[in-house]
């Protein structure tokens, strides 16, 4: 995983994302820089990812042909049930990782990445000295920063686009927008 995703990440922790956020705006505030943020949130994220998402980017990481059978095989005899009082309806399940699953937080994060790497993020990132910082992940959620609104809503359509793709849905009612055009002090 690349240092963007901090979740479920060893050498990782979404403390080192939330300080590199604080540190952020400081500095875009003390060179009076502008700073757009949008922090993503999916809808049922782990539920909703596609299976063929989720081969597709095991594939395009380089798994090894029998570890992606074994994972494969093993969501092949997944099922789910309904319980009503004494009733029970088992049903086969056709998306999602399995919650509290070992293999569950690595085939998100791996799905999440490999639709985030269908983005083109050349030229829309912010500068931070010589690097250029587009977003940072936090297992299932997302921010995005760049120093222009309009870049910053073209960045999360294509976000939105290509997780769309995979079964992410962008939640509207927990997706936050925080814009800084201007850092004067009084």
């Amino acid at each position: 995983m690349p240092v963007k995703q901090a979740g479920f990440c060893r050498t990782f922790s979404t403390i080192d994302h939330v300080m590199t956020i604080n540190l952020l705006i400081e500095k875009c505030r003390e060179w009076n820089l502008p700073l757009h943020i949008c922090f993503i949130d999916f809808l049922k994220a782990f539920n909703s990812v596609k299976f063929p998402a989720i081969w597709a980017a095991l594939s395009n990481f380089s798994v090894n042909h029998e570890t992606m059978c074994l994972i494969q095989q093993l969501y092949a005899v997944g099922t789910s049930s309904v319980v009503i009082g004494k009733s029970t309806a088992p049903f086969a399940t056709q998306r999602g990782v399995w919650q509290g699953g070992l293999l569950s937080p690595l085939l998100f994060n791996i799905t999440l990445q490999d639709a985030l790497n269908q983005v083109n993020w050349a030229g829309r990132r912010i500068a931070i000295g010589s690097k250029r910082l587009s977003h940072l992940a936090y297992a299932d959620d997302i921010a995005l920063f760049s120093p222009d609104a309009a870049a910053l809503q073209t960045m999360l359509d294509d976000v939105a686009t290509v997780c769309s793709q995979a079964g992410l849905i962008i939640n509207r009612k927990k997706t936050k927008w925080m814009s800084r055009m201007s850092w004067k002090t009084t």
